[in-house]
């Protein structure tokens, strides 16, 4: 049934590794109505999370997206999850304009993390999307050496961003205030909006995950990784069989048990990477009787958190 309407949604999402500060940064927008923040290095964005805010005169869901480095989730499972939310947000006609791309300027170098979040960024959001994206650099405040600090922001800007700036991209610095990051969303307000690489790859070509080219991207890193656990497992195998110290034996179980656990996640990400978002996205809505477009109706069926700014509550789970 097609979806009733409504006044136009405008979206934006906050990607960005785990730590780089999205989920601060979006909580900065919500008048101390606290999407979880967390200062470990246990990731805090577990699952997506939307705040419905508004800047200036124009109401804005500001999506604060997993990394995929999540320290308790496999990498399959977030692109899984944002996939979906990608191809509901495209399928319902939400509006995306812009996409934010946080990072640490507390960072001395490009981490191998930090440059798997970055080269999985570019493939989901493509070329031609570019130009809504600003490049955010976060944690200023915890720089002692401003020089520093500039001298890293240029090296980003001149060898990590440079190709994303010369196709359209923005940079700017979150001074960790309501007014830097409204700022920064207003950049993006006037935008017209835009249709990612992945939601076409998925929506429009009803590629299965491992087709897109985020998913072509992580789909080796998973077989490799699926390899490595099985090799591991069987060498602790071996280990075990010739041990006769008790301590030890107990040692290589564990560590067996989890090579044992990494192996089947990877057959698990797998046959995750198999499936096609876009055409179960489409298939969730024809078993709905009545649904309406916009941010509301995407976390009713992907089950995420939403606050709305503008209600005396915190928000609501759905």
């Amino acid at each position: 049934m097609p979806y009733e309407e409504e006044p136009p949604e405008k979206m934006i999402l906050a990607m960005g590794v785990t730590g780089a500060g999205k989920s601060y940064f979006v909580n900065s927008l919500t008048d101390g109505l606290e999407v979880t923040v967390g200062s470990s290095l246990q990731s805090c964005t577990q699952s997506c999370q939307m705040v419905k805010t508004r800047v200036g005169n124009t109401d804005v869901t500001v999506v604060d997206c997993p990394g995929f480095d999540d320290t308790t989730r496999s990498d399959a499972d977030i692109l899984e999850e944002i996939a979906n939310l990608l191809s509901l947000q495209y399928i319902l006609g939400v509006k995306l304009i812009g996409v934010l791309y946080l990072h640490r300027i507390t960072d001395n170098r490009m981490q191998g993390s930090a440059r798997k979040n970055l080269e999985m960024f570019t493939k989901l959001v493509g070329d031609a999307a570019l130009p809504n994206v600003v490049l955010v650099t976060t944690m200023w405040g915890l720089m002692n050496d401003k020089y520093e600090a500039n001298q890293r922001y240029d090296e980003l800007r001149e060898e990590y961003w440079c190709d994303m700036i010369d196709k359209g991209s923005l940079t700017t610095r979150f001074d960790g205030s309501r007014a830097s990051a409204e700022g920064i969303l207003a950049q993006l307000l006037g935008k017209k909006d835009v249709v990612l690489r992945v939601q076409k790859e998925l929506v429009d070509q009803d590629m299965k995950l491992n087709e897109t080219s985020a998913g072509a991207y992580l789909n080796p890193r998973v077989e490799e990784e699926e390899r490595e656990f099985n090799e591991r497992e069987q060498e602790l195998l071996v280990k075990l069989r010739g041990e006769t110290s008790s301590s030890k034996k107990l040692k290589y179980q564990l560590q067996r048990e989890e090579a044992e656990s990494g192996r089947e996640q990877r057959k698990r990400d797998k046959e995750t990477l198999k499936t096609r978002p876009g055409r179960k996205m489409k298939d969730k809505l024809k078993n709905w009787d009545s649904w309406k477009g916009g941010a509301k109706t995407i976390a009713m069926i992907i089950g995420v958190v939403v606050v709305n700014v503008a209600l005396p509550l915190a928000g609501v789970l759905v």
